[in-house]
């Protein structure tokens, strides 16, 4: 018998997201599954990505609280 549950999330385009528990009875905790890919060009090369990462973060824990 199956007893996790997963939830995939649409926080950012071409960005997968899930969250879920391997144990949906007795949530003792969650794991979080972000993937994603995508090529440097010149427009993107000064970009942050620690603040890319930070938002997804942010929005991550708001989704958890509700």
């Amino acid at each position: 018998m199956k007893l996790g549950k997963e939830l995939k999330l649409e926080l950012v385009p071409n960005y997968k997201t899930k969250i879920g528990t391997v144990n949906n009875k007795e949530s003792k905790s969650i794991y979080i599954n972000l993937t994603a890919w995508g090529e440097i060009n010149d427009i993107n090369e000064n970009t942050n990505y620690d603040s890319v990462v930070s938002g997804l973060r942010k929005k991550i824990k708001v989704l958890r609280t509700l």
